[in-house]
């Protein structure tokens, strides 16, 4: 059996006893009988404010949409958010009123899921005004597996915070030791790490029901194929936002699905399937129009590697359909968002030079694998 973090209540009650304390947690943070988060930690210590990443405390806000500060309807206590723009930092005036913050969110392991950039903007701000931070650990749903380069760095926003790969292989406490060491002034950071969980387990082996971290992300198969599918969202195919299965079916009224399922089936991707289909998105990109497109099945997550298979799926459609496009930079001057979230140059070459991109991608990410190793918490 597991224990998550916040389980771990030997640890850190000690650790806020007697001090105001500021939860940053999601819908997703329960404790590992399901217990919501902020009523669990509420009744242990003396909380007096909440914070949220993107979707907020209480994930009704859609992906992308900014949010201000309420008080939280089922609390009273004040919600502040910690997305109202790409760099936001913890205001010191509430910082003022806090002596220790709790961070417990539920992570992909993904470099552009946005949890990340918000924890290491809370480690840089805790830096800067002298406040404790604990991180309480939880599983990394896709476990240990890294794979991608790392985004150089004229690359880095909000959905790439770091010079790590689109996998990166880490728990938040880990990623959160990460960058407070690559950070000039260190946060005083403590991480309450899991008991019972360990580098080799992917999401169904933690036997733990699957709470979505997000909107979009309502089942493991969503999450894990998020891993690499998410790059469409970057492109004028529908990424599935506004179906059952987001991230697990893409296309476009102009996608050739057929053909595509059956390049990517022929194709060496072990532990993935691929089965043309037919949809009607409720929202998003191509809302009511009928797409052609594909169903991705991880019929074997231990073997699948979705991060490539999107890959040759973005190459073979930019090589077959004159009608697809990357998005335009949403700013003059700013990235294109495939840049974002591949980083510039790797978006450019994946139709030009896929092979070596590949190679690259392979090398980088087990040149990285050590480099995460070396921080582990956890054994393989």
């Amino acid at each position: 059996m597991i224990r998550l973090g916040v389980d771990r209540t030997e640890i850190w009650e000690p650790l806020t006893e007697r001090k105001r304390v500021g939860l940053v947690c999601s819908p997703a943070s329960v404790s590992s009988a399901y217990e919501d988060e902020v009523t669990f930690v509420g009744r242990r210590c003396h909380l007096v404010a909440l914070f949220g990443p993107e979707h907020g405390v209480r994930g009704s806000d859609v992906a992308g949409e900014r949010i201000g500060n309420a008080i939280d309807p089922y609390t009273g206590l004040p919600a502040y958010s910690l997305y109202q723009g790409e760099d936001t930092h913890l205001d010191p005036s509430v910082a003022e009123n806090i002596d220790v913050l709790l961070y417990d969110i539920q992570d992909l392991g993904l470099r552009f899921y946005t949890y990340i950039a918000t924890l290491k903007g809370l480690l840089r701000d805790a830096a800067s005004l002298g406040l404790p931070i604990i991180v309480l650990d939880r599983p990394n749903p896709l476990g240990g597996s890294v794979y991608g380069a790392p985004l150089d760095r004229m690359s880095w926003s909000f959905v790439g915070p770091e010079a790590i790969p689109v996998r990166y292989g880490m728990t938040a406490g880990e990623i959160a030791r990460f960058f407070n060491e690559r950070q000039e002034k260190k946060a005083d950071l403590t991480v309450v790490r899991m008991e019972g969980w360990n580098h080799g387990m992917l999401w169904p082996d933690t036997g733990r029901v699957w709470i979505p971290t997000s909107p979009a992300i309502g089942s493991f198969a969503s999450a894990f194929c998020y891993a690499g599918f998410c790059f469409f969202e970057g492109t004028n195919l529908s990424e599935g936002r506004g179906t059952t299965t987001p991230f697990q079916m893409f296309g476009s009224p102009y996608l050739d699905g057929q053909a595509l399922a059956s390049y990517l089936n022929d194709a060496e991707l072990p532990g993935l399937r691929f089965v043309p289909r037919l949809f009607k998105p409720d929202s998003g990109k191509w809302k009511g129009e009928v797409c052609n497109g594909v169903l991705v099945i991880p019929e074997v997550p231990r073997k699948a590697n979705p991060v490539k298979a999107a890959l040759l799926a973005l190459w073979w459609i930019g090589n077959h359909h004159r009608k697809f496009a990357i998005l335009p930079p949403r700013t003059q001057g700013a990235l294109r968002p495939l840049e974002r979230l591949m980083g510039k140059e790797d978006a450019r070459r994946l139709f030009s030079d896929a092979d070596v991109l590949f190679e690259e991608w392979e090398k980088e990410g087990i040149r990285f694998q050590e480099i995460a190793e070396g921080g582990r918490m956890y054994a393989e």
